[in-house]
């Protein structure tokens, strides 16, 4: 993405499995998934 001249923002949650923001599976992060969707509905209000 750096070489295409696209911004990136890379952000890591320590810990958390790979399907880390699903309750019903055994990799849930409560606090990372919590992250993660306000950093996702945040980027969605800032191109909405």
């Amino acid at each position: 993405m750096g070489r295409a001249g696209a911004e990136v923002e890379v952000f890591r949650y320590p810990g958390a499995g790979h399907l880390y923001t699903d309750p019903e599976l055994p990799d849930y992060d409560e606090q990372a998934a919590e992250a993660t969707w306000r950093v996702a509905l945040g980027f969605l209000d800032e191109v909405g």
